[in-house]
C-alpha cells in the first residue's frame, strides 16, 4: 500500500539518468508540465504549451486551499483544526493527483479522468502516499543549496506512479 518510498527512489534514479536536471527551471504550472513531459517515459505527444495547465493547476490548489481554510475556520481555529485542514487539503488534492500527466497525455475529460484514477487506485492509498511525498517536497525547501530538488523528485514520483498504474487503462 505504501509506495511513496519506492516512487521517490525511482524519481532519484530517473533524474540521475538525465544529462541536465534543470534544463528548464519550472515556474508555474505550464513550465512544470513541460518539465514533467521531459521526464516522462516515452511521452506520446510533443509538448504543447497551453494556458490550460495554469488554469487547472490554479483551480486545483485554489480548491484545496479553500477546502482547508473553510474546515479550519469551521472547526474553531484550534491546533486540531490545523490538522483537519491539512487532511482536507490532501483529501481534495488526491482527486486531482494525476491531472497534469493526464493533460500532457491529452486524455479526454481530464478532471473526471483524474478523479476516476484516484478512486481506481484507492482514495486511502492515494492519501497515505501523497502526504509523505508532500512532506518530502516541503522539507526540501529548507535545503538552501537546492531548495526545489525535492519538489522535482516529488513531482516526478507522481509522474512515475501515473506511468505505472494509470496510463495503461486511462485512455
Amino acid at each position: 500500500m505504501l509506495k511513496y518510498i519506492e516512487l521517490l527512489h525511482k524519481s532519484k534514479v530517473r533524474i540521475a539518468s538525465k544529462i541536465k536536471i534543470n534544463h528548464c527551471q519550472p515556474i508555474g504550472f505550464m513550465d512544470g508540465a513541460e518539465w514533467m513531459h521531459s521526464h516522462m517515459q516515452a511521452p506520446l505527444y510533443p509538448f504543447k504549451k497551453s494556458k490550460i495547465y495554469s488554469i487547472v493547476g490554479n483551480l486545483k490548489y485554489f480548491s484545496c486551499l479553500l477546502g482547508s481554510v473553510v474546515s479550519i475556520v469551521a472547526s474553531g481555529l484550534k491546533l486540531s483544526s490545523l490538522l483537519i485542514g491539512i487532511l482536507i487539503f490532501y483529501l481534495i488534492e488526491v482527486h486531482f493527483l494525476f491531472l497534469l500527466p493526464i493533460l500532457i497525455y491529452q486524455v479526454k475529460y481530464p478532471i473526471s479522468a483524474s478523479i476516476r484514477a484516484t478512486y481506481r487506485i484507492g482514495i486511502i492509498k492515494a492519501i497515505f502516499n501523497v502526504i509523505p511525498i508532500g512532506c518530502y517536497m516541503i522539507m526540501g525547501l529548507f535545503n538552501f543549496r537546492k531548495p526545489l530538488f525535492n519538489w522535482y523528485l516529488g513531482c516526478l514520483a507522481i509522474v512515475i506512479w501515473y506511468e505505472e498504474e494509470v496510463r495503461a487503462w486511462i485512455r
